[in-house]
C-alpha cells in the first residue's frame, strides 16, 4: 500500500469523484457538499479537506477543522468497492500524523436498536474503537440526528470541542449537548 494524502484545493482534478463520494456515503441530513468545504478552506482555512490515495488510485477523503489542540474529523469516506481493506485505518493514522499535537474527536450517529442502519452504526463505531477512539460518554445532536462524541488521544473537554465544533457551517442550526 501506497498510502497518502492531498490537500485538495479548488484546482484539484477530481474534486467532482469526491463530491460523488459524498452523496453516497453520507445520509442527506448529514452530507455537507466538498466542494463547499474546499471553498471554506480557501477563504479561512478553517475546514482542510484531504483526498486520500493509494498511489495514483483515489481510495477516498477526509475533512477535517484544527483548533485549540483538537482536529475534529467532521468527515472520513472510502469508495465503497474499497471498504474493509484498510484505507480507513491508514487514514486515521496519516490523521494522526499530521496533527501528531492533537486530540482526535470524531462524532458519529449514536447507536440505536430502532434505527434502519443500526447495524451500520455499530460496525462504524467498533471501527473507530478498533482504532484507538474511546467513549467520552458525550454526546449531540443536530438537523435531527443524535452523535456520540469519541475521542483519541488526549483527554476531552466539551468546552474546547464545543468552541472547535460551534463554528461549523450549520446554518443557524441549534446544537443541544447532552450525557450517554
Amino acid at each position: 500500500m501506497d498510502f497518502h494524502s492531498i490537500k485538495i484545493t479548488s484546482r484539484y482534478d477530481r474534486l467532482e469523484e469526491i463530491e460523488a463520494l459524498a452523496r453516497e456515503a453520507f445520509p442527506p441530513e448529514e452530507f455537507f457538499s466538498p466542494k463547499k468545504m474546499v471553498e471554506i478552506s480557501e477563504e479561512d482555512g478553517s475546514i482542510q479537506v484531504y483526498a486520500l490515495c493509494d498511489g495514483a488510485e483515489l481510495t477516498g477523503f477526509m475533512a477535517v477543522r484544527c483548533k485549540l489542540d483538537i482536529v475534529f474529523l467532521m468527515f472520513l469516506a472510502v469508495k465503497p468497492d474499497l471498504r474493509s481493506k484498510g484505507y480507513g485505518s491508514a487514514a486515521l493514522r496519516a490523521l494522526r500524523e499530521m496533527f501528531p499535537d492533537c486530540k482526535q474527536v470524531i462524532d458519529i450517529e449514536l447507536t440505536d436498536e430502532a434505527a434502519p442502519n443500526n447495524a451500520e452504526r455499530i460496525r462504524r463505531r467498533d471501527f473507530y474503537i478498533r482504532n484507538g477512539y474511546r467513549e467520552t460518554r458525550q454526546c449531540q445532536a443536530y438537523f435531527g440526528v443524535e452523535y456520540e462524541i469519541l475521542c483519541a488521544g488526549g483527554e476531552f473537554v466539551l468546552e474546547d470541542f464545543k468552541q472547535v465544533f460551534g463554528e461549523q457551517h450549520l446554518k443557524g442550526e441549534k446544537i443541544r449537548y447532552f450525557k450517554k
